[in-house]
């Protein structure tokens, strides 16, 4: 006896960006986000899933939003 089954999981577009884009600060994810007049930004997100050196955003970014995507962890961000 055998029994068989199919799974199907809803498709869903899910916003992703390069783990080397991610810089992890006191255990927390960072991107640097580049705004329109040139200067970056950190900005905390919210990580989900990893794979083939892809990371999954759940919150943080937006569609739009440019990110820093290589050389993130040598940006640094300027006070006062």
């Amino acid at each position: 006896m055998y029994a068989r089954a199919e799974i199907t999981l809803a498709d869903k577009v899910t916003p992703t960006l390069p783990e080397v884009a991610v810089v992890w600060r006191d255990e927390k994810p960072f991107v640097f986000v580049v705004a329109a007049d040139g200067r970056v930004a950190a900005r905390e997100i919210a990580v989900g899933t990893r794979q083939d050196g892809w990371i999954e955003v759940r919150r943080g970014v937006s569609a739009g939003d440019r990110v820093v995507g290589t050389g993130a962890a040598f940006c640094t961000t300027a006070t006062g």
